[in-house]
């Protein structure tokens, strides 16, 4: 019993000398929980995304810890801030939270603990919800780069584009100049919209931006710009050769159609030409679609040309009677044109192998790059292989299946079996977004395009033109 009492007084003794200095240590300041300022009380993300938390924590009488819990982000850390001697009074949270990419809940509320030394606490709450949008809304079909006009009270272009989001488009701004406007904001399927709309532009005179600003919900915003130019007499800076009779032919291309011409001096325009098949049928735009402007032949004169405005369908097409190259010029300021067929008399760039220092390989080219359907991207072991045209050692082409929406990116090369880029068997473009013309040996590397419409597509290079041609044909 006297044993029992001696070991009562001397724990009650040490409690009271531990009480003393803790309180001698640590005395209550104002007594009040700790303050808590988190920068976001709600952070949209998606799946796979880090999470930061951030805030700021302080308390006049010392912190102790921090308690950040959510089951489902499998979060339950605590965060100790008060260690030996050291008192910490204010604290700036930031704390990563690597979130998992399988996750397929939508909201994640993280509750969040803070301790002071008084063991007073002040908990507040986090919420997550896996409906951020990162993704920025794209183009399938861009708005015409360049638009050209004779003015006239009844003049207007032909506005086409189509628009896709990940989640949900919020709003599409059209501009063109000063003279017209237009804020679209009521869509019938929020994750894609198609534009088709005829703009007057009347006699507005002059150069004028024509912008296209695509905003979804999450504020992510895709902008096209284009140019029209409004000219009293015709000398457009562009002209194009069509040998197709199908509208939508403009738009499911992909490189080289319609074939630009080159503008050799004002109101004239050339190009050289191959046609496949007897009886081909060409006709001059400059703009790419056949409508507003359209030069043919005049059927009251058969030497002279016909400027077609508006699809009124008087102008007839220029008929070329053989298969082969030719010569095509025309003034539209005479009105005059000058069809001249020729046979090339050089030889075959590639010759028909490789040198022996490359292996002495047959040139078998093929289409590479990038997502080139069933290869390896950017390799010449493997490829479309093109087949070389019996009657024309020039012309080489192969077709594929494409699904709309997915990009390639695509150029010129000999398969070789070791993995070697055979200088004279290899074309790249003269520029990776327009790809006019192909480059032996060398130039740029070609930019993703987005194939705009499922089907099978033709690829046709020709090595004479240094011409390639990429296209829809069913």
């Amino acid at each position: 019993m006297r044993n029992f009492i001696t070991n009562l007084i001397f724990l009650t003794s040490f409690l009271l000398m531990f009480s003393c200095q803790v309180d001698d240590k640590f005395q209550d300041v104002d007594g009040q929980p700790p303050i808590v300022e988190m920068n976001e009380e709600h952070i949209k993300t998606e799946p796979g995304a880090t999470i930061t938390l951030e805030g700021l924590i302080s308390d006049k009488d010392g912190l102790h810890h921090i308690h950040l819990e959510n089951k489902g982000l499998f979060l339950n850390k605590d965060i100790m801030l008060h260690k030996d001697d050291t008192i910490v009074y204010e604290y700036e949270l930031y704390y990563d939270i690597f979130s998992k990419d399988t996750l397929t809940g939508m909201s994640y509320p993280v509750t969040v603990q803070v301790f002071d030394l008084g063991n007073r606490v002040t908990e507040t709450e986090v919420l997550i919800t896996m409906d951020a949008d990162f993704t920025a809304p794209e183009f399938t079909i861009y708005p015409q780069k360049d638009y050209f006009l004779l003015s006239s009270p009844t003049a207007e272009i032909n506005l086409i584009f189509e628009a896709v989001d990940n989640m949900s488009l919020a709003s599409i701004d059209i501009e063109v100049g000063d003279f017209y406007s237009e804020q679209i904001t009521d869509f019938d399927d929020v994750m894609k919209f198609a534009y088709n709309k005829n703009i007057l532009v009347g006699e507005n005179i002059g150069f004028h931006p024509i912008t296209v600003t695509l905003m979804d919900n999450g504020g992510n915003k895709t902008i096209a710009e284009s140019t029209l130019e409004v000219q009293a007499t015709p000398n457009f800076p562009s002209m194009y050769l069509i040998d197709f009779e199908e509208e939508s032919q403009f738009r499911n291309t992909l490189i080289g159609r319609p074939l630009l011409m080159d503008k050799t001096e004002d109101f004239v325009y050339h190009t050289s030409y191959y046609a496949e098949k007897a009886g081909t049928e060409i006709v001059f735009t400059p703009q790419t679609s056949f409508a507003p402007y359209l030069y043919g032949v005049d059927p009251g004169n058969n030497d002279q040309l016909l400027l077609d405005i508006d699809g009124a369908n008087t102008a007839l097409p220029i008929v070329l009677d053989e298969v082969g190259y030719y010569e095509v010029s025309i003034n539209i300021e005479e009105m005059s044109y000058t069809i001249t067929k020729y046979a090339p008399t050089e030889e075959d760039p590639m010759g028909s192998h490789m040198t022996e220092e490359y292996g002495g390989f047959e040139i078998e080219l093929m289409v590479i790059g990038r997502n080139i359907p069933g290869y390896a991207d950017w390799t010449p072991t493997e490829g479309a292989k093109m087949t070389r045209d019996e009657n024309n050692k020039y012309r080489w082409s192969v077709e594929m299946n494409l699904e709309a929406g997915n990009t390639i990116a695509a150029f010129l090369v000999s398969h070789h079996p070791w993995g070697w880029w055979y200088p004279k068997g290899y074309w790249k473009w003269n520029d990776g977004t327009s790809c006019l013309y192909n480059v032996q040996g060398g130039g740029v590397d070609p930019q993703n395009k987005t194939i705009p419409e499922s089907g099978r597509y033709r690829y046709v290079f020709d090595s004479h033109l240094k011409k390639s041609q990429f296209y829809l044909i069913n």
